[in-house]
Formats: C-alpha cells, sequence, structure tokens
C-alpha cells in the first residue's frame, strides 16, 4: 500500500465476479491478498438475501469503507473498499467494462465456460491494475482520461498537418477509426474515433500503457458500446519516441501493411511528430501563453466530451507578482486536479457550481456548467478575486482551443 501521506491516504480495493452458483471467477485485489472464499460467501449471501426478499441492495456505507454490488444478467460483480467514502459508481463501470474488453460480453454474461473465463480474465489485471492505481495511489498519473471520461487532448501547432496526415492514413487502410496519440493524448483523429465513448477510449488508452514497451500491437478487444459481443482489431504501431498511430480494424489490412502504411505516409511529417512530442506537458501551442500564476489547470468541454490538462503550463521559468512561499511539486498538482474533477461530477447536473479550495499549500477554482468543467490552480497567497478573474480567462482560451481541434 501507499505511505497513507495527507495527500495519498491508504486505500484497499477489493474486486470480484461471482457467478449465480456464489463462486468466485475472477477475484482481485490491489496490493493485498484476494478475499478468502468465506467474505466472497458472505457478500454472496447478503446481495442473494436481499433478491430473496424482492428487494435489491446496491450499496453498503460505513464512515470510511463501502461495498457496492451490482447484476450482471445471472452473475453479480463486488467492489469492496476500505480508506474512501465518496463515488464508486462510475469505477464499477469501468472496471466491469475493462473485463468485457479482453473477453466479450457474451463469456462474461453467460460464463459458459467458467474456467476459461477465469484464465482469459487474468489477462485483464494490467489493466485493473492502472484504473485502480489511478484511484488509490498513482503518484505518477499524468493523465486524466480515467477520472474525467473524456479523452486529454494534446493541441500542438501542427495539429492541421498531423490531422491531415491520419485521415490519408484511414483511407489507405480502410478504417474509419484511426488516431495519433502523442504522450497518450490524442494530437489528430478520425471523426469516428471521436464517436468512441469517453469511457472506450479511457480503456484504449489504459491497454496502451499497461503495453508501453511495445513498438508494434494488433490485438482482438470487445469495446463495450462499439463492439461488445465481437471482437475488433486494436493496432497501432509507434513513429517515434511518444507518438503512436492507432486504429481499429477488421480483418484487413494485415500488420505488415498496417506498419509500412503508417512509415511510409508519416516520413514526410517528422517535423511535426517531433512538434507534437515536445508540446508536452505543455499540451497548447506556444502561442497560449497563460498568467504567471497560473499553477495546474484542468478544462472539460462537456460537449465535445474533450479536456485538456496540465500540471507544468508554463514554457519558461516564471517570476510571481507577490511573494510565495509554497508550490506544490507538479504530482500533487495533478493528483488534486483528478480529485477535484470527482468532486465536480458528483454535483447535480441541475446546478451551476462555483467554489474556491485552500488547502494543501494552494488555491483551487472549480466551475461546472453545461458547457464546461473548469479547475484552475493557484499559489495560496492569491487573491479570490484575481484567481477568479484569471481562471475564468484560461477556461474560455482553452475551451475554445479544444473546439478548434
Amino acid at each position: 500500500m501507499n505511505n497513507g501521506n495527507k495527500y495519498f491516504p491508504n486505500i484497499q480495493f477489493d474486486i470480484v465476479l461471482i457467478n449465480p452458483s456464489g463462486i468466485p471467477v475472477f477475484n482481485y485485489s490491489y496490493k493485498n491478498k484476494p478475499l478468502p472464499l468465506a467474505v466472497v460467501g458472505t457478500l454472496f449471501g447478503i446481495y442473494s438475501y436481499c433478491s430473496s426478499n424482492n428487494s435489491e441492495i446496491q450499496n453498503a456505507k460505513g464512515a470510511m469503507s463501502q461495498t457496492l454490488w451490482k447484476q450482471l444478467k445471472d452473475n453479480i460483480i463486488v467492489i469492496a473498499v476500505n480508506g474512501y467514502s465518496g463515488n464508486l459508481n462510475p469505477y464499477l463501470d469501468l472496471i466491469y467494462n475493462a473485463l468485457l474488453f479482453y473477453v466479450g460480453s457474451d463469456a462474461l454474461e453467460s460464463m459458459r465456460s467458467q474456467e476459461l473465463l477465469r484464465k482469459n480474465l487474468k489477462a485483464s489485471i494490467p489493466l485493473i491494475d492502472w484504473i485502480v492505481k489511478g484511484f488509490v495511489d498513482d503518484l505518477n498519473r499524468e493523465l486524466c482520461v480515467d477520472a474525467t471520461l473524456a479523452p486529454d487532448c494534446m493541441i500542438s501547432s501542427d495539429k492541421r498537418i498531423l490531422q491531415q496526415t491520419v485521415l490519408e492514413f484511414a483511407t489507405e487502410i480502410q478504417s474509419f477509426y484511426v488516431c495519433l496519440f502523442a504522450s497518450y493524448r490524442i494530437a489528430a483523429a478520425t471523426d469516428d474515433w471521436w464517436s468512441l465513448s469517453g469511457e472506450e477510449i479511457a480503456l484504449i488508452v489504459g491497454y496502451m500503457r499497461t503495453e508501453k514497451r511495445a513498438e508494434v500491437k494488433d490485438v482482438p478487444v470487445y469495446l463495450h458500446i462499439k463492439s461488445p459481443q465481437m471482437a475488433v482489431r486494436l493496432m497501432w504501431c509507434r513513429l517515434s519516441l511518444n507518438c503512436v498511430l492507432v486504429a481499429l480494424c477488421g480483418l484487413n489490412p494485415t500488420l505488415d501493411v498496417f506498419i509500412s502504411t503508417s512509415k511510409n505516409l508519416f516520413k514526410k511529417c517528422i517535423s511535426s511528430l517531433k512538434n507534437a512530442e515536445s508540446t508536452y506537458p505543455f499540451n497548447v501551442p506556444p502561442h497560449i501563453i497563460l498568467d504567471t500564476i497560473v499553477l495546474g489547470y484542468l478544462v472539460m468541454d462537456r460537449e465535445s466530451n474533450r479536456a485538456v490538462s496540465s500540471f507544468c503550463p508554463h514554457r519558461q521559468p516564471v517570476k510571481f507578482p507577490f511573494p510565495v512561499k509554497v508550490v506544490l511539486a507538479p504530482f500533487v498538482r495533478m493528483k488534486l486536479l483528478r480529485d477535484a474533477v470527482r468532486y465536480l461530477k458528483e454535483i447535480p447536473e441541475t446546478e451551476n457550481h462555483e467554489s474556491f479550495r485552500r488547502c494543501c499549500d494552494h488555491l483551487s477554482y472549480y466551475i461546472k456548467t453545461a458547457k464546461n468543467i473548469g479547475v484552475c490552480q493557484f499559489p495560496a497567497e492569491t487573491s479570490v478575486t484575481l484567481a477568479r478573474k484569471t481562471a475564468n480567462s484560461v477556461i474560455k482560451t482553452l475551451d475554445e482551443l479544444l473546439n478548434r481541434t
């Protein structure tokens, strides 16, 4: 487990998929031993007792612990967490869809061959680890897609060139779903790629992170909305150190054709790929210069379901216009941005929300409207008036930039 400091409290995370007989087909615990069969039996018994009495139990909460149950046709998935009392329902769905990502809905819901299913589900453990680690104790999670379920974007100054090349590549390989990732952020993509759900893209990104050493990949996967019953081929080719070309394909092309086509088309825009790589960790073009008091930001356009964020928004060292005692470490700023999004997403959709929080030696500005979600971080010494004015300017600028991607 983690060190349990003030930023990252100790959290225990257990996941169990139980068949109709009460036997665990998948029993997972993050950095711990799986739940004993006796505990699994008790969790199953509680759910069965409620069902037999014409009632349904969905969750049970303690002061700092909770258990969630969800019926999936004949099977039950259970998440038990100690050390956290916030909303876990988005993670329940994401984890179930991560299991489906490997085996498909038919195998997961029918469990016709339980031994084979148990074996196949073991392949999902690295992806489940990635999801849970981002929730529990990842000190180096520089992405927000698993928290926002809105794809992280990389807005480079050469986006138009990259977009045109991606479209040419999609035509060549006859795939509607093609995306160029730079540092695991979308730098260019086809319209159909943007039609994938935020969860589906989050799982693809998570899978890429678990296979980050792979130069090329061709693997069957299931997408819980786009293709839950029939596998599609997830293919990728690394074009440079941090740029990866990804596509969803059917029977064609072959992997050799995929690789050769990608290399031939993108060799004419090597400088644009390098430009995209150098845009990280700022994630916006050099002409976008933010106020020096901005320590970090996250802007999510809710209509297009796209997001841009950074824990390091300035290309040059900055000088604050007033004395500042403490500037948070980048990993802490990113963790707090992710936590802020979770908080904002739980606020009822009928309400617009604006608030400030002074904690962990900094000031955060939160806003949620029907149009977007925004978080900006400032030194603790920043006045509320200045923070609001600066944050609204930043959010407006970045939201306009997202809508042009």
